[in-house]
């Protein structure tokens, strides 16, 4: 483990080349995708676990502040963008550094930041449409304080219970059926920016695309995740420490899996700065130039 270098000290010395569409992986691959994640954990535990605290102590305590948890909300895409570069050179160079949560600060940070913005503006545009629905179905805000007053004084009437869970119904179906579209165009992002140069929009368009086309493969990953997790919480939730690595190393395996076409390594001579003398337009698979 190499704990003072920067993403570029330690750049490897090959890129990876992006397909010219994403692939189609099966539903066997969401499992390995997983299982590929805690072999990139495998080798170097240690710094993996040092980074789980990095991680603990930057982005949960901030998550109960409302004003921080905003912030944090907006450079998201930063800090997962940082963890994908950490495991491109684990994966490379066979080095982790713990402090890779920090990459996307020192690497394409204005395109990371730009993914953040469109992240934070969809969960606004959600949340109106749920004051919308809500209104809708007749659950305004008047009539929200009174079934919370209702409840909160242990004066529920049954039709008062059967009102609120059709307005929990209303907010689930609805939060759910508004926040996967964003989270596919979100999922894949931030490493198409940090390591293949793409620009914002583009990795959103081609995040969301590759999420839409391997439903089957992400309904394995789903449910792996969901044992793991249920796993995790078992021994006190301590298994969370070796969890949490171990999705961020899935993510960064899964991108691997659907984008890179490994047969086209090429060299990297890009210094990984946001000032670039080529367009993306350009750049029409993503290769750093």
């Amino acid at each position: 483990m190499n704990e003072n270098t920067s993403p570029e000290q330690n750049k490897p010395a090959t890129n990876f080349v992006l397909r010219p569409e994403p692939r189609v992986a099966t539903f066997a691959e969401g499992i390995n995708w997983f299982v590929d994640g805690f072999k990139l954990v495998a080798k170097n535990p240690v710094g993996w676990i040092a980074f789980f605290f990095i991680w603990f102590v930057v982005t949960v305590p901030g998550s109960f502040i409302p004003l921080i948890s905003v912030f944090l909300h907006f450079l998201l895409p930063v800090f997962v963008g940082g963890v994908m570069w950490g495991c491109f050179q684990l994966d490379k160079t066979n080095t982790f550094n713990p402090l890779c949560l920090f990459y996307g600060f020192q690497r394409n940070f204005s395109k990371l930041f730009t993914l953040g913005i469109f992240y934070s503006a969809g969960g606004i545009v959600i949340a109106v449409i749920l004051q919308g629905l809500l209104v809708v179905f007749g659950y305004d805000l008047d009539s929200i304080q009174q079934l919370s007053s209702s409840y909160l004084n242990q004066d529920v009437q049954p039709e008062d219970i059967i009102r609120l869970m059709q307005m929990l119904l209303v907010i689930m179906l609805g939060l759910l059926a508004l926040s996967i579209p964003l989270f596919m165009a979100i999922w894949f992002a931030p490493a198409l920016v940090i390591i293949n140069n793409v620009s914002p929009l583009q990795a959103l368009k081609m995040s969301f695309i590759a999420c839409l086309r391997n439903m089957v493969s992400f309904l394995s990953y789903g449910i792996v995740g969901f044992v793991a997790c249920f796993i995790a919480f078992i021994p006190f939730g301590l298994g969370f420490i070796v969890l949490i690595p171990v999705i961020f190393a899935s993510i960064y395996t899964s991108y691997k899996s659907i984008f890179i076409d490994e047969s086209g390594v090429v060299d990297s001579g890009s210094d990984g700065s946001d000032n670039n003398n080529k367009s993306d337009k350009n750049n029409k698979i993503g290769i750093e130039i």
